[in-house]
């Protein structure tokens, strides 16, 4: 699969393309998803009671970056008994793009010159997320399910702490 166009196009990223295969052997199913995201936009409001000269309610902040990542999923059926499990990890770098300009993004919305962040990954984010659980079919309108996630995230923060544990921003 392939996006290509950028924002003006009502897009969350400039471009990104995305593969998969699976496949199924008696009671056994499985998929793995391979995907690569361009300048991928994440959005926020200013979230302020007084907001800063220049900025209407219409105007958001962004995120942006390069995102690789790879994802397994397995499903097992024996009888009223479904198993479910699978791992992703993405991983987050600086933008291709600076935008430094600003950008018309999703919606339509503006993000002012200076609201572009593309220098959040100089470490890049690895994040992991992992699940399995468990599905029993009592009878045909009943089922009793259970499950178990976990997150993991590196630590991508390229200051440090000082004064008593508070994050000071690097300087360059």
């Amino acid at each position: 699969m392939l996006q290509f166009g950028g924002y003006s196009q009502g897009n969350g990223s400039n471009g990104a393309m995305e593969a998969q295969v699976g496949g199924d052997f008696g009671g056994f199913s499985f998929d793995a998803v391979v995907s690569k995201v361009k300048d991928a936009v994440s959005l926020s409001n200013y979230a302020m009671s007084t907001l800063p000269a220049g900025v209407s309610v219409d105007n958001l902040k962004a995120t942006l970056s390069n995102d690789t990542s790879a994802l397994i999923m397995l499903h097992y059926k024996y009888r009223s008994l479904t198993f479910y499990g699978g791992f992703e990890v993405i991983q987050f770098q600086d933008p291709s793009d600076p935008y430094s300009q600003g950008v018309t993004t999703l919606g339509g919305y503006t993000v002012l010159p200076g609201a572009v962040k593309t220098t959040e990954y100089d470490i890049n984010k690895i994040f992991r997320v992992f699940w399995m659980g468990t599905k029993y079919a009592v009878c045909d309108d009943l089922d009793l399910a259970a499950a178990v996630y976990h997150y993991n995230q590196n630590n991508y923060n390229s200051g440090t702490c000082t004064n008593g544990g508070r994050w000071t921003p690097s300087q360059p």
